[in-house]
């Protein structure tokens, strides 16, 4: 795969990661991010180097097809939720979407608590299906309920993202079908991490069947933050 993006003479990094990325969607979308550096190069797969051993967690969540919101205390919302009540210092969240009932009350009071939440989410993603009744509502919309909720002074510490594309210099929304992301990870205060396939919306805290890592290492965290970084131009 990292051969795949690696340019050739007559060919740019940023043109490489465009026709890969348009290869995926089967898109003919043109970059309009700049050339980056070296350093910042996509690197998709991150082998991590030997290190410590550290705890490690599976924090899943069974299947509930029943239409309510009842099976809620499961490992996996207990996680995500213990991580941010007691995160001391900061919060990075991405996700498809973000509006389950119990996750957004639990940002604020953070936010409020002087803790520095980031989130990163898709534009327009999956709209018509967040509308449906008790879904939560689409990504703009709690955004702007999370900022409405919260001081002026204490919005500074709220920072919410659309998902930019790695060869993008902005958010492309989702009914273009052509740039797009789909991971799911919190880190807490940078070394509580939980990763897996849970997404921070509705369907997965109420009724999908999730499976999910929770870590307690600050090197690894700091690498998936620097994939993330390197990976896509949200930041």
């Amino acid at each position: 795969m990292q051969s795949v993006l690696s340019p050739t003479a007559s060919e740019s990094h940023m043109n490489v990661v465009t026709r890969h990325l348009n290869q995926a969607t089967h898109q003919s979308r043109e970059a309009s991010a700049p050339e980056c550096s070296p350093e910042d190069e996509m690197t998709p797969y991150i082998p991590h180097s030997v290190h410590a051993l550290f705890p490690m967690a599976l924090v899943n969540r069974k299947p509930w097809g029943a239409p309510n919101h009842a099976c809620v205390y499961t490992p996996q919302n207990e996680a995500w939720l213990s991580a941010i009540r007691n995160a001391t210092s900061s919060i990075f969240i991405q996700t498809p979407d973000l509006n389950a009932a119990p996750l957004v009350p639990a940002l604020a009071d953070a936010v409020r608590r002087g803790i520095a939440v980031t989130y990163y989410v898709c534009l327009g993603y999956n709209d018509s299906g967040e509308l449906l009744p008790f879904q939560g509502g689409t990504n703009e919309m709690v955004a702007a309920k999370l900022y409405a909720s919260l001081a002026p002074a204490e919005r500074q510490n709220l920072h919410v993202h659309y998902y930019v594309g790695k060869d993008q210099s902005r958010p492309i929304h989702n009914k273009f079908k052509s740039r797009s992301c789909h991971i799911k990870l919190l880190i807490a205060d940078a070394h509580v991490g939980i990763q897996g396939n849970g997404n921070q919306d509705t369907q997965s805290w109420f009724h999908s069947q999730e499976v999910n890592v929770m870590i307690d290492s600050a090197e690894v965290c700091a690498q998936w933050l620097e994939g993330i970084r390197r990976n896509q131009n949200t930041h």
